[in-house]
């Protein structure tokens, strides 16, 4: 299979399960930083997230944290020293959306 065909049908992928999860793009790529840091081994806090002005604006960012909480792909986790600092942590839910999309690339 040539290479770009190869990416089209990845794309074509990516775009059923953005769609099939009501994931728009700035809630997408919402969700895939929670997941690199959670892979990176260091659970992004909430208020590193509302700091990306690349993503959306604190408070569209705020609104997509409680989003992607009420859909079960991220869980909140409190600092076991300071309650206050709060880490978003990717759900398995997520977890095996990016391992299928791993799988089709």
């Amino acid at each position: 299979m040539q290479l770009e065909s190869k990416y089209l049908d990845f794309a074509d992928e990516l775009d059923r399960v953005r769609d099939t999860n009501d994931l728009p793009p700035s809630k997408w790529r919402t969700l895939r930083a929670i997941a690199k840091c959670h892979l990176r081994g260091a659970p992004i806090r909430t208020v590193d997230l509302m700091h990306m002005a690349d993503i959306a604006s604190p408070a569209t960012i705020h609104k997509m944290i409680k989003s992607l909480q009420d859909n079960q792909f991220i869980k909140i986790d409190s600092d076991k020293q300071d309650g206050r600092i709060k880490y978003l942590i990717p759900t398995a839910k997520t977890q095996k959306i990016f391992r299928d999309l791993a799988s089709k690339m």
